[in-house]
This record gives C-alpha cells, sequence and structure tokens, in this order.
C-alpha cells in the first residue's frame, strides 16, 4: 500500500491547543471535552487547524497555537494549593538577636549613637 505526499501529510496534521488567557505568567487552554479552561497540557483539548479557528472567538482574544509550539515553552510547576504544607521542614536556626542599643554609663539608660564623642540626652553626661 502507498500512500501519496498528500496522504502522509494528512496522516501527521498538526494538532492545535486554543488558548483563552493567562493566571499569572502560565497560559490557559480549553480542557478536554468543553470542561472549562486549563494551565496543564495534560488537560487541554487539541483541536484540528479546522476546529481551532472555528473554536476562536475574537471578541475573547482566543488565539490557536501549534502544539510543538506550546510544547516546547512547556515546564513544570508546583501549585502550593496541591503541595501537603505539614510536611515540609526547616532547620533549627537559632533566635535573631536584637542589635544592642549603646548605654550611657552614668544614667543607664539606653541613648542613641549620633557620634563620638556625643552627650547623652538623658543626663547631659559625656559619654
Amino acid at each position: 500500500m502507498s500512500f501519496g505526499h498528500e496522504g502522509i501529510e494528512r496522516m501527521i496534521e498538526e494538532k492545535y491547543y486554543v488558548q483563552n488567557g493567562f493566571i499569572g505568567n502560565c497560559m490557559c487552554f480549553w480542557a478536554k471535552n468543553d470542561k472549562g479552561y486549563t494551565c496543564h497540557l495534560d488537560n487541554a483539548e487539541t483541536y484540528t487547524k479546522e476546529q481551532a479557528l472555528s473554536r476562536c472567538r475574537q471578541e475573547n482574544n482566543e488565539k490557536a497555537w501549534p502544539v510543538s509550539a506550546i510544547q516546547s515553552g512547556a515546564s513544570s510547576m508546583v501549585d502550593h494549593q496541591k503541595v501537603p504544607h505539614e510536611l515540609h521542614i526547616t532547620p533549627d536556626y537559632p533566635p535573631i538577636k536584637k542589635a544592642q542599643q549603646p548605654q550611657c554609663e552614668a544614667c543607664g539608660k539606653f541613648t542613641p549613637r549620633n557620634g563620638n564623642p556625643y552627650v547623652c540626652p538623658h543626663c547631659d553626661a559625656g559619654v
């Protein structure tokens, strides 16, 4: 059995996703079985070129993208809502110490250090 050039092209016809917006920096596509939209390619519907163009609605700014183009820009992402947060671990850091303010030797009050030498604003003692 011999397939002509046109037959082979039909067999490997490019499929398309139909983009209908963004969530953050992620593109959204129409989901399989018309179940809304999704950012997950595994759940996105693919269309022939004709179906994709028919599905696009100009007023919604929808665009048809070749599957190969979208897959070239795809990456794995983590949805923090699906991660069991109680399983995270953190190291035991020592408590952070507050910076010590200088203390006047004459009156014992904390004083801002505005230069050296300076005068305590509470008792006028030179420190």
